[in-house]
Protein backbone atom coordinates (compact mmCIF):
# COMPACT_ATOMS: atom_id res chain seq x y z
CA UNK A 1 0.00 0.00 0.00
CA UNK A 2 1.30 3.43 -0.91
CA UNK A 3 1.63 6.02 1.83
CA UNK A 4 2.94 9.59 1.59
CA UNK A 5 3.96 12.07 4.29
CA UNK A 6 4.31 15.75 3.42
CA UNK A 7 4.73 19.06 5.23
CA UNK A 8 1.87 21.54 5.23
CA UNK A 9 1.60 23.29 1.82
CA UNK A 10 4.02 20.81 0.22
CA UNK A 11 2.64 19.36 -3.00
CA UNK A 12 2.70 15.56 -3.31
CA UNK A 13 3.38 13.62 -6.49
CA UNK A 14 1.36 10.43 -6.85
CA UNK A 15 2.76 7.54 -8.90
CA UNK A 16 1.48 4.07 -9.71
CA UNK A 17 2.16 1.13 -11.99
CA UNK A 18 -0.97 0.12 -13.89
CA UNK A 19 -0.89 -3.21 -15.72
CA UNK A 20 -3.26 -5.65 -17.38
CA UNK A 21 -4.48 -8.13 -14.80
CA UNK A 22 -4.01 -11.25 -16.91
CA UNK A 23 -1.03 -10.49 -19.13
CA UNK A 24 0.87 -8.02 -16.98
CA UNK A 25 1.17 -5.66 -19.96
CA UNK A 26 1.37 -1.98 -19.13
CA UNK A 27 -1.81 0.04 -19.53
CA UNK A 28 -1.62 1.87 -22.89
CA UNK A 29 -3.55 5.15 -22.77
CA UNK A 30 -3.49 5.55 -26.56
CA UNK A 31 -5.52 2.37 -27.08
CA UNK A 32 -7.09 1.49 -23.72
CA UNK A 33 -8.25 4.74 -22.08
CA UNK A 34 -11.94 5.54 -22.57
CA UNK A 35 -12.82 8.92 -24.02
CA UNK A 36 -15.38 11.26 -22.47
CA UNK A 37 -17.66 10.61 -25.46
CA UNK A 38 -17.52 6.86 -24.79
CA UNK A 39 -18.34 7.35 -21.10
CA UNK A 40 -21.22 9.67 -22.00
CA UNK A 41 -22.53 7.08 -24.46
CA UNK A 42 -22.53 4.49 -21.65
CA UNK A 43 -24.52 6.86 -19.43
CA UNK A 44 -21.53 7.72 -17.24
CA UNK A 45 -22.00 11.43 -17.85
CA UNK A 46 -20.70 12.54 -14.43
CA UNK A 47 -17.52 10.46 -14.70
CA UNK A 48 -14.18 11.46 -16.24
CA UNK A 49 -11.73 9.13 -18.04
CA UNK A 50 -9.19 9.79 -15.24
CA UNK A 51 -10.13 11.45 -11.97
CA UNK A 52 -9.34 11.77 -8.29
CA UNK A 53 -11.26 12.50 -5.11
CA UNK A 54 -9.75 13.66 -1.81
CA UNK A 55 -11.06 12.80 1.67
CA UNK A 56 -9.88 13.94 5.11
CA UNK A 57 -10.02 11.36 7.86
CA UNK A 58 -11.14 12.15 11.38
CA UNK A 59 -8.71 9.47 12.55
CA UNK A 60 -4.98 9.98 12.97
CA UNK A 61 -4.36 6.39 11.86
CA UNK A 62 -4.23 5.88 8.10
CA UNK A 63 -5.40 2.28 8.29
CA UNK A 64 -8.51 3.05 10.33
CA UNK A 65 -11.97 2.84 8.84
CA UNK A 66 -12.75 5.28 6.07
CA UNK A 67 -16.25 5.83 7.44
CA UNK A 68 -14.84 8.66 9.56
CA UNK A 69 -13.68 10.57 6.48
CA UNK A 70 -15.26 13.60 4.87
CA UNK A 71 -14.90 14.70 1.24
CA UNK A 72 -12.64 17.72 0.75
CA UNK A 73 -14.84 20.37 -0.86
CA UNK A 74 -14.01 21.00 -4.52
CA UNK A 75 -11.96 17.82 -4.83
CA UNK A 76 -14.49 15.16 -5.82
CA UNK A 77 -14.28 13.51 -9.24
CA UNK A 78 -11.69 16.07 -10.40
CA UNK A 79 -10.50 15.33 -13.92
CA UNK A 80 -6.86 14.44 -14.48
CA UNK A 81 -5.28 15.09 -17.88
CA UNK A 82 -4.49 11.92 -19.83
CA UNK A 83 -0.83 12.95 -19.89
CA UNK A 84 -0.63 11.56 -16.34
CA UNK A 85 -0.54 8.12 -18.00
CA UNK A 86 2.87 7.42 -19.52
CA UNK A 87 3.20 5.54 -22.80
CA UNK A 88 4.55 1.98 -22.31
CA UNK A 89 7.47 2.63 -24.70
CA UNK A 90 8.57 5.61 -22.60
CA UNK A 91 8.28 3.56 -19.42
CA UNK A 92 10.51 0.86 -20.96
CA UNK A 93 13.10 3.20 -22.51
CA UNK A 94 13.38 5.31 -19.35
CA UNK A 95 13.29 2.24 -17.06
CA UNK A 96 10.52 3.77 -14.97
CA UNK A 97 8.85 1.81 -12.19
CA UNK A 98 5.56 3.69 -12.75
CA UNK A 99 3.31 4.58 -15.68
CA UNK A 100 1.01 7.02 -13.87
CA UNK A 101 2.38 10.26 -12.43
CA UNK A 102 0.22 13.08 -11.13
CA UNK A 103 0.83 16.22 -9.10
CA UNK A 104 -2.34 18.12 -8.12
CA UNK A 105 -2.63 21.82 -8.92
CA UNK A 106 -1.55 23.77 -5.87
CA UNK A 107 -1.44 27.47 -6.75
CA UNK A 108 -5.03 28.68 -6.68
CA UNK A 109 -6.39 26.04 -4.29
CA UNK A 110 -4.97 23.13 -2.37
CA UNK A 111 -6.69 19.99 -1.06
CA UNK A 112 -4.14 19.33 1.71
CA UNK A 113 -4.10 22.73 3.42
CA UNK A 114 -4.76 21.40 6.95
CA UNK A 115 -2.64 18.97 8.94
CA UNK A 116 -4.07 15.49 9.34
CA UNK A 117 -4.64 12.20 7.54
CA UNK A 118 -6.10 12.15 4.02
CA UNK A 119 -6.73 9.58 1.36
CA UNK A 120 -7.02 10.05 -2.37
CA UNK A 121 -9.10 7.75 -4.56
CA UNK A 122 -7.95 7.56 -8.19
CA UNK A 123 -10.20 6.19 -10.96
CA UNK A 124 -9.33 5.32 -14.55
CA UNK A 125 -11.96 4.13 -17.02
CA UNK A 126 -10.60 1.78 -19.67
CA UNK A 127 -12.44 1.31 -22.96
CA UNK A 128 -13.47 -2.17 -21.80
CA UNK A 129 -14.03 -3.72 -18.41
CA UNK A 130 -14.42 -2.30 -14.94
CA UNK A 131 -12.94 0.95 -13.71
CA UNK A 132 -9.43 0.83 -12.27
CA UNK A 133 -9.58 2.30 -8.76
CA UNK A 134 -6.90 2.64 -6.10
CA UNK A 135 -6.40 4.57 -2.88
CA UNK A 136 -3.32 6.37 -1.59
CA UNK A 137 -3.01 7.56 2.01
CA UNK A 138 -1.32 10.82 2.90
CA UNK A 139 -0.36 12.53 6.17
CA UNK A 140 0.15 16.29 6.32
CA UNK A 141 2.24 17.42 9.28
Amino acid sequence: MAYITISQRQTPCFRAMIKEEGSGDLFDPSTQLATQAELDEEGLTTKKPISYSVFKSASKLYYSTTGEATPVEGYQNVEIDSEALIDPATVASSELDYNFSFTPEARSSFPFAETGVYFVDFTIYPKEGAAIVWRTWLTVS
